[in-house]
């Protein structure tokens, strides 16, 4: 994969306006991040667990880190999580993703990280609603109204008939940004005051409250209506870990990472197996239409991997997959 010339400076920058104008639609980004962990299976493709430091002043700084053989490139996701950027108009979180050659560690790219976080999330959110999700199903719930809501929202609109939303946020202009992309593709929107009004009679839920807020709904699995799906995109922070038992199927994006944390998300005798396992017919995705099921996402490194790999093709314009395998 041919990157910049490097007598001419630092590597291209593909901010998140010129990603936006690749139009990549969460069909796409999620084809994307099934090729590459059918390619990890494979073994032509690794990631290693999420790494984070928490400096003594409230920061969180992530990295994560993938690889494959086709495309041959490494991506290393930085980014650094601080409730303090409110006080400079920035986005609380902020993420650079560095695309390399595999072969010579020579940079490709950098890539808007919000973009391909927020895009990857749902991504990943998406692979999981193809398996465990109603096709039919058409009324969602969102618990959160932030970038995570919104990106996910756009997906699920592509890929369920949706015909109505309800949510639950507690910022005035999330909310209204919320509203007004639900209203452009011709949703019905319902504002609620409470996280338990929201997912009552849904379909869909995706939860997405912020890791640095003092917010913790504690929703209860069991009071949810049989054959909903649920994306919990907030590490699962909304929800009661003693009613996880309640879902049918639990399912988180990556064993293997689970295992190697200190806190695992969700009690792994609970989870019925990950992306993987769904993605490869390891085990059985929805078997009724009343089954409950979730998916709790920490983040995959893989996903960063495909979204920012499909971007860099787009962009330099080469096929989005080159082979069935990848």
């Amino acid at each position: 994969m041919r990157g910049h010339d490097r007598a001419k400076g630092a590597p291209l920058h593909l901010d998140a306006e010129a990603l936006d104008a690749l139009g990549i639609g969460a069909g796409a980004a999620a084809d994307a991040i099934e090729a590459v962990i059918a390619a990890a299976v494979a073994g032509r493709a690794w990631a290693a667990p999420k790494t984070a430091l928490h400096p003594p002043d409230g920061r969180t700084v992530m990295s994560m880190i993938a690889v494959a053989d086709d495309p041959p490139v490494v991506a290393v996701k930085a980014l650094v999580l601080n409730a303090a950027n409110a006080e400079r108009a920035l986005p609380e979180i902020n993420a650079t993703v560095l695309l390399l050659d595999a072969a010579t560690g020579c940079a490709l790219a950098t890539l808007d990280g919000n973009w391909i976080t927020a895009t990857r999330t749902a991504a990943l959110a998406m692979v999981a609603g193809r398996w465990l999700a109603r096709p039919d199903a058409s009324r969602a719930a969102f618990v959160g109204a932030g970038v995570q809501a919104r990106a996910n929202l756009r997906a699920m609109a592509e890929l369920f008939p949706l015909t109505g939303v309800s949510v639950f946020g507690r910022g005035a202009v999330n909310l209204r940004l919320f509203q007004d992309l639900a209203e452009r593709l011709g949703l019905e929107v319902t504002v609620v005051s409470d996280a338990a009004s929201a997912v009552a009679g849904a379909d869909l839920v995706v939860t997405s409250v912020s890791q640095s807020g003092a917010f913790a709904p504690a929703l209860d699995p069991r009071g949810l209506e049989p054959g909903v799906f649920v994306a919990m995109v907030d590490l699962g922070r909304s929800w009661d870990r003693a009613g996880l038992a309640a879902f049918d199927r639990l399912v988180v994006d990556d064993l293997a990472q689970e295992r190697a944390m200190a806190d695992p998300l969700v009690p792994l005798e609970c989870s019925a197996g990950d992306l993987c396992g769904l993605v490869t017919g390891a085990f059985p995705g929805r078997q009724e239409p009343s089954e409950r099921a979730a998916f709790v996402s920490r983040g995959h490194a893989l996903g960063d991997l495909a979204l920012a790999a499909l971007a860099w093709r787009l962009h330099c314009g080469q096929p989005a997959q080159r082979d069935p395998a990848f």
